[in-house]
């Protein structure tokens, strides 16, 4: 079977995906090394920004006592399918919604 090709990716670091109203977007996650600290959420900037572009090098080191998760938002990176929700306002909203938080927790325990 061929390797998936993951440009800007870390190793140790976790694709998954998650269903919101908007799309499936993709995470990256770094799980916790040790310790149960909150789950850490990482949201990049626009642009040709991304969710590895932007925090690919920081999730490692910031992983050491708690999970990591930086989410491609709608139009970006592995979202890119996704149509894009618009503004910052709408992107906030996206990330800020309660469907969406619980499922990060739901998989933050999994991962433990």
């Amino acid at each position: 079977m061929a390797e998936e090709r993951r440009p800007l990716i870390p190793d140790g670091v976790e694709v998954r995906h998650v269903k919101t109203d908007a799309g499936v977007l993709r995470l990256l996650h770094a799980p916790a090394r040790a310790g149960h600290r909150k789950p850490l959420l990482l949201i990049h900037g626009g642009g040709s920004d991304n969710a590895a572009i932007s925090w690919g090098g920081l999730s490692g080191p910031r992983a050491a006592d708690r999970d990591v998760w930086a989410v491609d938002l709608p139009g970006f990176g592995g979202s890119i399918c996704v149509p894009p929700v618009g503004g910052p306002r709408a992107m906030a909203d996206l990330v800020a919604d309660e469907k969406l938080q619980n499922q990060f927790l739901s998989l933050s325990m999994e991962a433990h």
